[in-house]
């Protein structure tokens, strides 16, 4: 049983630690799935934008290239008309050579056209071809023989990147739950453990029967304080002292430990604990040490249990009772550490 009580005592305390643990990987696991959600959302706006805006491209550039066909035809049109007009015109002979000139001069202005007309089209061409590729890259898969990077396969493994991410928090929620559980059943266990009376409850008990006698014969609070915190340096195992007087008022401060050294709290004077098992059970039999079942400390987080005794003069008067919280987890350890 001993055995097993150390080893419930080192499960107990990791307890808390794989709870903590797994409480904080849920959390930077629910960051991490938030982040990536809101970079793939990002990521989707931004191909959905691109894509509207190649798409108006697209269609910018074929209306230009519309009306530069129009352009052409009708320059190819005027440039026609032009050399019918000079066929005309020298056929006049004299009378038609203004009207020639002018017909010339329509001729090469036709022929500008045409030829500032094909050098735009080469430019919108270019245009066309370029705003083309851009719409590959938006699309999904890779263009050619060799694969090149897309907005759309980045959205896609951005997408999957958001997908693990959250597949990495529902694992982290379900360890977290796990370490809970696990939590839970290592504290089941010590309690269980903690009902059995174990070698380390005798030890304690022997030593608080060395203490108690010290105290009955200690006058005023600031003896019995002074007794109280010389004997607690040499036993680490014991966490808090303090003594009630018979109506379960307590009459001293606490006792206890604070970064290794014993110091005093005196915020529990004056507080009744009259309603305790402990001090009821100590009142019970004036000649016994109670014992109570361990519980876990609101204070430490340790697994605690309190041993209380009643406190009389040399001639034996009950002056009051004696009570000390032990960390029981240090006592079942100490025996393997020797």
């Amino acid at each position: 049983m001993e055995t097993i009580a150390r080893a419930a005592v080192r499960l107990a305390a990791l307890g808390p630690r794989l709870a903590r643990l797994a409480e904080q990987m849920e959390l930077q696991a629910d960051a991490q799935a938030r982040q990536a959600e809101e970079v793939a959302t990002t990521t989707r706006r931004l191909a959905e934008n691109l894509s509207g805006v190649v798409a108006r491209l697209q269609d910018a550039s074929g209306n230009i290239r519309d009306v530069m066909t129009d352009i052409a035809r009708i320059a190819d049109q005027t440039r026609i008309l032009s050399i019918n007009a000079s066929i005309e015109a020298a056929r006049a002979g004299e009378h038609g050579r203004t009207f020639h000139v002018v017909a010339q001069e329509v001729q090469q202005l036709a022929d500008h056209t045409r030829t500032s007309t094909r050098t735009i089209e080469g430019r919108v061409q270019a245009i066309r071809e370029n705003v083309g590729h851009v719409a590959a890259l938006v699309a999904d898969g890779a263009a050619g023989e060799q694969a090149e990077i897309t907005v759309g396969t980045v959205k896609t493994g951005i997408e999957a990147i958001a997908g693990t991410a959250e597949s990495q928090r529902a694992g982290a929620k379900s360890l977290r739950e796990t370490g809970e559980q696990a939590n839970r059943g290592t504290d089941d266990l010590l309690l269980a453990v903690g009902r059995f009376r174990l070698a380390v409850h005798h030890e304690a008990e022997a030593e608080v029967r060395g203490l108690i006698p010290l105290l009955g014969r200690a006058q005023g609070r600031a003896e019995i304080e002074q007794t109280m915190s010389d004997w607690l340096a040499g036993h680490h195992g014991f966490e808090l002292l303090y003594v009630t007087n018979l109506s379960g008022v307590q009459i001293t401060a606490n006792l206890g430990w604070n970064d290794g050294a014993v110091t005093s709290n005196e915020s529990p004077l004056g507080h009744s604990w009259h309603e305790r098992p402990w001090f009821r059970e100590a009142l019970r039999d004036h000649t016994a040490v109670a014992v109570s079942d361990i519980y876990r400390s609101t204070a430490t987080g340790d697994f605690c249990f309190t041993l209380a005794a009643v406190v009389a003069d040399p001639a034996g008067k009950p002056l009051g009772v004696f009570g000390a919280d032990v960390n029981f987890q240090k006592l079942v350890d100490r025996p393997a550490a020797r």
